[in-house]
């Protein structure tokens, strides 16, 4: 089975080395492009936004060399704000619209940021995840104090998202050496396992068939494999063995 597609769009966006940062920064409804260009400059831009409402640039002066762009909704106000991690310092700063600011330390040097609305109450919440003891730890926004949980292994790729479609991210991840997804679903708290994939493919979980559940997928040389939670099994050839698969851009 593959994907129909009545239009390709192709769009000369961003560098080579910029790290893409997807999100609805206008409300719209409609992920906008967008890219993180981490600069020492205070005044140079670090997020450059292609707003999908009017097609106009918009961004601005957030981060420094090194930072990892961690966008999402984190006051709950429809629109996805610009956000960073900075492992140097185990930091969030989050600007909302370019308003109000948080700077948030959370975390120690070496996790992965994992943010996601946990808690369900609309807002995406701070979050990492620490390889050396397989914990995730966040900050919900309803109740911010740390919350712990252990899910997972060393060496696992946490990929979050709301996989049985109740409005809460659900801890996740993919285990390259045996091609496991494993899920903890916050609806039950039950597991989830599920052998999709293989050693040397890129998780790109999203939901492709319009649920509202995050859908197993992955990249293998320019083809997508796709286990849709309603659609069942997809395969697409889309892209080069060389291409970079976007991650889904309005993950809670």
């Amino acid at each position: 089975m593959s994907l129909s597609a009545e239009v390709f769009v192709g769009l000369n966006f961003g560098n080579s080395t910029d790290q893409w940062a997807p999100g609805d920064c206008d409300g719209d409804g409609n992920a906008d492009f967008a890219v993180y260009r981490g600069s020492n400059v205070v005044s140079d831009y670090d997020m450059w936004i292609l707003r999908s409402s009017d097609f106009t640039l918009s961004g601005g002066p957030w981060g420094v060399v090194g930072d990892v762009a961690v966008i999402g909704d984190y006051d709950g106000d429809g629109m996805d704000d610009v956000a960073v991690y900075r492992d140097s310092e185990a930091t969030w700063y989050i600007s909302y619209q370019g308003v109000t600011a948080d700077i948030i330390p959370f975390g120690i040097s070496g996790d992965i940021p994992v943010s996601g609305d946990y808690d369900g109450d609309g807002k995406t919440d701070v979050a990492v995840f620490r390889d050396s003891d397989s914990t995730w730890y966040y900050r919900p926004s309803s109740n911010p104090s740390i919350t712990g949980f252990q899910f997972g292994a060393s060496g696992d790729t946490p990929v979050p998202g709301d996989y049985d479609g109740d409005g809460t991210t659900d801890f996740a991840t993919f285990r390259a050496s045996n091609g496991t997804w494993y899920i903890r679903n916050s609806s039950d708290q039950s597991a989830t396992i599920v052998a999709f994939g293989a050693s040397g493919d890129i998780p790109a979980p999203g939901d492709y068939d319009g649920d509202g559940k995050e859908d197993i997928a992955v990249v293998r040389n320019g083809t997508w494999w796709i286990n849709g939670s309603t659609a069942g099994l997809t395969v697409q050839l889309f892209g080069f063995g060389t291409d970079k698969p976007i991650p889904a851009a309005d993950r809670p």
